[in-house]
């Protein structure tokens, strides 16, 4: 009924629905922001070399692979409900695609 009277009541519901990121932000702590950032690096150790590898697998040139797991990760954080993400270039993606 709020909504009716006043339209802009439903555009904070609107915008966490649509980007996830903005609601895990509420109890967001240090503590959470030090293991995700050992995760990202931890990640981009192995994620940097094998999207660069795939790249240079499919004919294209390496950087084609950073651009791809760059954008990629940066677009699933957004708009990804999920806590557990797995994006980038896979074994079952790269041999489909092969």
């Amino acid at each position: 009924m709020l909504s009716r009277l006043n339209p802009a009541a439903d555009r904070p519901g609107w915008l966490l629905r649509f980007v996830p990121a903005l609601d895990s932000l509420r109890g967001y702590d240090f503590e959470s922001a030090r293991a995700d950032f050992l995760a990202g690096v931890t990640v981009a150790a192995v994620a940097v070399p094998q999207a660069m590898a795939y790249a240079m697998v499919a004919g294209l040139p390496p950087v084609y692979g950073l651009y791809t797991a760059i954008v990629m990760t940066a677009v699933g954080a957004v708009f990804n409900a999920s806590r557990q993400l797995v994006n980038g270039p896979t074994n079952a993606i790269s041999i489909a695609v092969l």
